[in-house]
């Protein structure tokens, strides 16, 4: 009996310490359905705040009969300064391009320099590890799904 005893709190604290980490997990997919759910809505109103810009800037351009360019606007380069999407990736990499020959000038880049390059990514993954370091930009593409812009290898 006094074996069976210790065989059943042995059993016991097994079962509690396996209860307590399915709770846990069952409050973490909680949490990340309700930041998944969070993040579309936001991407949803940004996918609406752009499309309401984006159509302005085509209203403007057939009133002014070509004269402000809805494309020049965007990308930086127009008659009307917009700070788009395209033009804050478009900055946002030629700074990262800047800094790291700045450190590799002066000698204290460690690795192959980082350059200018656009890398689409589906769901929360990146081209590579520590993400939130080559992380640069998000856009949206023509069909309206995010496009993160990230600071790629040569």
């Amino acid at each position: 009996t006094l074996q069976l005893d210790s065989q059943e709190k042995l059993i016991t604290e097994d079962l509690e310490v396996q209860v307590a980490e399915k709770r846990k997990l069952k409050v973490n997919e909680k949490h990340r359905e309700r930041t998944k759910k969070n993040i579309e809505y936001q991407a949803a109103q940004w996918r609406q705040r752009r499309r309401a810009c984006l159509e302005f800037l085509t209203n403007l351009e057939e009133m002014t009969d070509g004269t402000i360019s809805r494309a020049k606007c965007l990308k930086g380069d127009g008659q009307i300064v917009v700070d788009s999407d395209e033009a804050v990736a478009k900055a946002a990499l030629q700074a990262d391009k800047d800094r790291r020959q700045r450190s590799k000038i002066r000698g204290g880049l460690k690795g192959k320099p980082l350059g200018k390059g656009l890398v689409k990514s589906g769901g929360s993954g990146g081209p590579s590890s520590g993400l939130l370091s080559t992380l640069l930009a998000v856009t949206l593409d023509p069909q309206l799904n995010i496009v993160r812009v990230y600071a790629k290898e040569d």
